[in-house]
């Protein structure tokens, strides 16, 4: 079975034009229809503000307290933390700031789609310590799609939507059997989240030596692998590099060029963001900022995903 994936970039300029088309319009007629005008609407005072952010961060603490206690850890949780919920290792990745795109400022198809540009992440979260396996897909949802049979290795023919059910279905496995506190739940990581998770603190194209950390073209032997064979990050996450692409929550579209926090895709787009290459693509697309897309309904033999727990305070 050929590898299917939406990762030609012929059209992204073209795709830009009509989000920012699209984007214009709608200012426009918000404009006209008076959606702007403020006059009457008074702006929070700082001690409001203030108030409210340190009201989320109480309820984040407290998430985090009632999670530390199920898991047997202490608190603070520290970068690269581990912790088992149920069949899934989790990792910590703790709340930060980082560079994200690349050096050069554009992909390698000459787009702008990697620009670099500062973000902040605000709170923390638990990331798979692998690509989601076989054996933890079946033992959800009932059935193995993967063309590449094997229980460690990682789930793929999976779609966005399909990754979606199965975050939906262990959050509420988990919450029946106790193993997971109200106020958390199972989701698919931001694109910033996976790619300051990928980088665990390092500047350069990748974490490592590629032939140390990923499985790609060159030394797969056409087929993905079992996980955690290859070499981990600095956080303890594996194969975030190579072996199948990883679907991000965000829909595909350009960068800010602007300082931003806790990022989270356009709000419209008919694409959703893949990350960190494949068993079938080269070394230059198995890079931390390399971004791919593809349509939320496609299955392929080359894309899977990792799951991620965070609070929802």
């Amino acid at each position: 079975m050929a590898p299917r994936v939406g990762g030609g970039h012929g059209y992204i300029m073209l795709e830009y034009s009509r989000c920012g088309l699209l984007a214009l319009l709608v200012a426009s007629a918000g404009i006209a229809a008076g959606c702007f005008d403020r006059t009457g609407v008074s702006e929070p005072s700082d001690d409001e503000t203030k108030g409210a952010r340190e009201k989320v961060l109480a309820q984040a603490d407290e998430a985090e307290n009632a999670l530390a206690k199920k898991l047997g850890l202490s608190r603070p949780f520290t970068a690269g933390l581990t912790g088992q919920i149920g069949m899934v290792t989790v990792r910590w990745i703790p709340a930060g700031q980082f560079m994200m795109g690349s050096s050069r400022g554009r992909g390698s198809e000459g787009s702008l789609e990697e620009v670099r540009h500062q973000v902040e992440l605000s709170s923390g979260l638990f990331l798979a310590e692998t690509e989601c396996t076989q054996a933890q897909w079946e033992a959800v949802m009932g059935s193995n799609p993967s063309h590449f049979n094997g229980s460690d290795r990682p789930v793929e023919q999976v779609s966005w939507t399909d990754a979606l059910e199965f975050c939906q279905k262990l959050t509420i496995e988990q919450r029946a059997a106790g193993l997971l506190p109200e106020g958390w739940e199972w989701r698919l990581p931001t694109e910033a989240e996976w790619e300051y998770a990928a980088r665990a603190g390092t500047r350069g194209p990748r974490h490592g030596d590629l032939d140390a950390i990923a499985w790609h073209a060159a030394n797969s032997g056409n087929q993905t692998h079992p996980v955690k064979l290859k070499a981990a990050n600095a956080w303890g996450l594996h194969d975030m590099i190579g072996n199948v692409w990883e679907w991000c929550s965000d829909c595909y579209g350009s960068y800010p060029a602007v300082t931003v926090t806790d990022p989270m895709g356009p709000g419209w787009g008919s694409n959703r963001v893949c990350r960190g290459g494949s068993w079938f693509h080269e070394g230059p697309s198995a890079r931390s900022a390399n971004r791919n897309k593809s349509d939320p309904g496609n299955r392929s033999n080359i894309l899977g995903f990792r799951p991620a727990l965070s609070s929802t305070r």
